[in-house]
């Protein structure tokens, strides 16, 4: 495998991205707290349409940019470093990786995406794991259209969104199925979880109209491939928000003065920077591992052996950087001491964002089983 290389579109990318938020306040997170949506729509249409970025992994006939899924891993690197707010996780990559295996016509969704509509995915908060556990949600025909029934918990960004993509299981295995927002037989709950910058809530099915969308015969290959796809760009937000505090950690060492000296100058402060440094090098090193294995898939160009491998390499990254970004944001809260937990201070909002992503798209304990598996199969 060839050495890692950003191109320079994509470095383009990357400060475009950063020069958006460089003005990006994250009292803005705090603001939200209370709003169900919990990030501010204006900026969201400022990424999504004015940049065009919530189209990056929509195909160019579809309206979309049509992007390899590094670019969008760029992305989402940048947005690490804020952490930013917006639905671009959910909406940009998610949804879009889940139209691509889609077996009907769903211009319709990947339009209102362009536009800085939002959507959501259901059932796909376990990664590849989802597979292999009982369903939410469950789906009969009825004439030309599923009637779906369940309760689909931890949906990221899902109280805003205008359309869900909902994994439910079928008769002949697992489908997605498209319900509107709106629709009578949906109800959605707000949650308040840990991230205060990436929001969940509950939706509630009774009977919701739902359009196919990747067919239950080839559901679980499909939904494993996007799992897969997913952990691979989500490992780039780890790693820019590991970097971010490290980069901010470093600074305060050297600008912190206790006992007459810099704490950065104490013996238990450098080597716990030096593990710091460590992991992150770690991680960047899996996750653009993870990235450049799975372009092939991605692009649909990949065999069998090819495809095995971008799962490893995902699986890998999937452990690894999910336990660096909780491991730095942690050390980085200590080092800060007391300001770091204070409301105001934004360490506290890392290591949520930490926390928050360790368990989506799959737990470190589900990467290592997956691994196993796959070296052992």
């Amino acid at each position: 495998m060839t050495r890692y290389t950003e191109t320079d579109e994509q470095r383009l990318l990357g400060e475009t991205v950063r020069d958006l938020f460089v003005d990006f306040e994250t009292s803005e997170i705090r603001d939200a707290v209370d709003d169900p949506r919990g990030y501010a729509p204006e900026r969201w249409k400022a990424v999504a349409v004015d940049l065009g970025l919530a189209g990056l992994l929509v195909p160019e006939d579809a309206g979309g940019a049509g992007a390899c899924l590094t670019d969008a891993a760029v992305v989402l690197r940048e947005m690490g470093r804020v952490p930013d707010n917006g639905p671009f996780l959910a909406t940009a990559v998610l949804a879009p990786l889940v139209l691509r295996e889609a077996h009907g016509d769903v211009s319709a969704v990947q339009a209102a995406i362009c536009g800085g509509g939002v959507v959501a995915v259901t059932g796909l908060h376990r990664g590849a794991a989802v597979t292999r556990l009982p369903a939410e949600v469950t789906a009969e025909r009825s004439g030309d259209h599923w009637l779906l029934t369940g309760r689909a918990t931890n949906v990221v960004h899902g109280w805003a969104a205008e359309v869900l993509l909902v994994v439910a299981a079928a008769e002949g295995g697992l489908g997605v199925f498209a319900v509107r927002g709106d629709d009578a037989g949906h109800e959605r709950h707000a949650l308040t979880g840990l991230d205060l910058s990436r929001r969940q809530s509950d939706h509630v099915f009774s009977g919701a109209v739902g359009t196919l969308v990747v067919d239950p015969a080839r559901g679980v290959e499909s939904l494993v491939r996007v799992a897969d796809l997913a952990a691979a760009a989500l490992s780039a937000e780890q790693v820019g928000g590991a970097k971010e505090l490290l980069d901010r950690t470093v600074a305060y060492a050297r600008e912190r003065y206790q006992f007459g000296r810099a704490i950065g100058s104490f013996q238990a402060i450098k080597h716990r920077v030096a593990d710091m440094a460590v992991a992150v090098e770690g991680a960047i090193a899996a996750s653009q591992n993870a990235l450049e294995a799975a372009e092939p898939v991605f692009a649909g160009t990949a065999d069998a052996a090819a495809t095995a491998e971008a799962a490893r390499a995902v699986a890998v990254a999937g452990d690894h950087c999910s336990q660096t970004y909780l491991s730095v944001a942690s050390a980085s809260l200590q080092i800060h001491g007391g300001i770091g937990m204070a409301w105001e201070h934004d360490t506290h909002l890392f290591l949520r964002r930490a926390k928050f992503d360790e368990r989506t798209l799959g737990t470190p304990v589900e990467h290592r089983r997956r691994l196993v598996e796959l070296l052992t199969s």
